[in-house]
């Protein structure tokens, strides 16, 4: 099968292929590590979530004061949700 090319433009032409399949390959793995991140960001939330439900529940049933369960919630919240506060 003769396609009418020269090595130069048989080369060029497989350089071609070689790039774009780095290319396809490179978008692939940024998508498959975007999504990695992405699940891992969701599951920490949910699992966030979950023990701040847990703690209204205990102090609920009354088994938890509020104040222990607040301090419990701040320990775990980051600083600019928590708002700065100086200290004295």
């Amino acid at each position: 099968m003769d396609l009418g090319l020269n090595g130069e433009q048989l080369a060029w032409m497989v350089i071609g292929v070689v790039v774009g399949a780095v290319i396809i390959v490179a978008i692939f793995a940024e998508y498959l590590m975007v999504r990695t991140k992405t699940h891992a960001k969701t599951d920490q939330v949910m699992a966030r979530e979950e023990s701040r439900r847990e703690i209204a529940a205990y102090v609920a049933e009354g088994s938890m004061s509020p104040e222990d369960a607040e301090k419990i919630l701040a320990a775990d919240m980051p600083v600019w949700e928590r708002g700065f506060k100086k200290k004295a």
